[in-house]
């Protein structure tokens, strides 16, 4: 697995941006606002890799025993010497700069410190689950171009506030590729167990918002303001 280090990023932001190869797109797609509300049929990593454009959401299914328990996303930034390189929430490793890549199977659903991680889309998915391109919120919401979302996952590598229901990988994507922060799938989760878990709902969510706000502060990062 290549690090950022070994593609000579330094941690420079310039150098970042300018490493990736566009040439197979359009480039009115990567400088201007790109709306494409895409949802496809679930399929293979390689099926899917041909559709891809810089920008999209990836959804990859988890599957136990046959059923779906849930959901990883991915936003895809673009290709890197041939690796498709992508922005995602995922479970801290040990790793000697958080912004290299890492050649571990990552989860947004796992315990642990969590991190905004790079990393060839391979590594995001699971043994015998499919995946998809899901910009199904490009309907209702007008995405950022490709320049500000890849400048936006660079400044956020580190660790990160994740909560299950309040900041999972879903909701970092949406909010890299609109700056809105919202999940489906955390929706669907809370709603299934109310009332039982309303009050532990409450004192999770004021923990998670002391960290959170932590983060922005030390971040000093304004999603929506970015350029």
């Amino acid at each position: 697995m290549k690090t950022l280090s070994q593609y000579e990023f330094k941690d420079d932001l310039k150098t970042f941006l300018s490493s990736f190869n566009d040439e197979k797109y359009e480039m009115k797609n990567i400088d201007d606002i790109f709306i494409r509300p895409l949802q496809t049929e679930w399929s293979s990593l390689e099926m899917i890799k041909i559709l891809l454009k810089p920008g999209d959401i990836v959804e990859f299914e988890r599957r136990i025993l046959g059923v779906t328990v849930y959901s990883h996303f991915v936003i895809f930034l673009g290709i890197i010497q041939n690796d498709y390189i992508i922005s995602h929430l995922a479970k801290e490793e040990r790793i000697d700069n958080n912004k290299n890549l890492v050649n571990k199977k990552f989860s947004c659903h796992m315990k642990g410190n969590y991190s905004v991680q790079l990393s060839k889309i391979e590594d995001a998915s699971f043994k015998h689950g499919k995946v998809r391109i899901n910009n199904k919120q490009d309907k209702y919401l007008i995405p950022f171009n490709i320049k500000k979302i890849r400048k936006t996952s660079f400044n956020s590598l580190g660790l990160y506030p994740y909560n299950s229901l309040f900041d999972n990988c879903e909701h970092y994507v949406n909010r890299i590729r609109y700056g809105t922060h919202h999940s489906d799938q955390a929706d669907k989760a809370y709603y299934k167990g109310f009332p039982l878990m309303s009050y532990i709902t409450i004192f999770k969510y004021i923990q998670w918002k002391r960290k959170r706000n932590m983060f922005y502060s030390n971040k000093a990062i304004n999603y929506k303001i970015m350029e």
